[in-house]
């Protein structure tokens, strides 16, 4: 029940160390309005930074081995819709 603390906390991860985990939660955050008010646009924008992250580490085997790939690709899929 603490949704604004965690959106708080997502988002200094994201802006102090670019954790692309953050943004998907943040994107998550905005889409369904938990802890902020809903913002299909800002969501769509964090989507896009983790979009943006998968093309950039598709060069290595580091995004294969994060646990998170199966919901970055799910944000992916939303911004195709």
């Amino acid at each position: 029940g603490h949704y604004s603390l965690a959106f708080d906390l997502y988002n200094k991860a994201y802006e102090k160390e670019g954790s692309i985990k953050a943004a998907y939660n943040l994107g998550v955050f905005y889409e369904k309005g938990i802890g902020v008010r809903q913002n299909r646009e800002k969501a769509k924008e964090y989507y896009r930074r983790v979009k943006d992250h998968v093309a950039w580490d598709a060069y290595s085997e580091a995004i294969f081995r994060d646990p998170m790939l199966p919901y970055y690709r799910k944000a992916l899929r939303k911004l195709i819709r």
